[in-house]
């Protein structure tokens, strides 16, 4: 069975249809079938094949008088 990765748009509580468990506002990997095509559908879910990687902190921009001020 295919599995994707899911998130529910903000503010909307999604159910997973073999628990009735609320699916996590920050989204799960689900087995793919017709209820989350259905979901996808009436806009309740966000799909995505894999995971969405983690954005990494970016590290703080020096300017060139911040250097040789030694800031």
């Amino acid at each position: 069975m295919t599995k994707r990765f899911i998130k529910p748009k903000p503010g909307l509580v999604v159910r997973r249809p073999e628990n009735a468990q609320q699916l996590p506002a920050e989204g799960a990997e689900v087995n793919w079938n017709s209820y989350w095509a259905r979901r996808v559908a009436d806009g309740s879910v966000t799909q995505f094949k894999t995971k969405p990687a983690q954005a990494k902190p970016q590290a703080k921009a020096t300017t060139k008088k911040q250097e040789a001020d030694g800031s």
